[in-house]
């Protein structure tokens, strides 16, 4: 199961809308606001690749209020 990581910037004000949406998507596992230069962080936990895509490209980065993203593929986890 692919595990990654979102880095988000939001709208000025917009911040804990987003957090709100974002962490009511499926497979988000969890979300916080963080200080620096993002906003938020995701971490994303989905069964392929292609869900991993789709989740990123066609519902994270396209909601309203969200100005950059960056991701962060996991490539190794505990026991691997």
């Amino acid at each position: 199961m692919p595990i990654a990581y979102v880095l988000v910037r939001t709208d000025v004000g917009a911040e804990k809308e987003v957090l709100k949406r974002l962490r009511e998507l499926k497979g988000v596992e969890e979300a916080y606001l963080v200080f620096g230069p993002w906003d938020i962080i995701a971490k994303l936990n989905v069964p392929d690749r292609a869900e991993l895509n789709r989740l990123v490209i066609w519902e994270i980065r396209r909601m309203e209020h969200i100005t950059q993203t960056q991701t962060l593929s996991v490539i190794e986890t505990q026991g691997s």
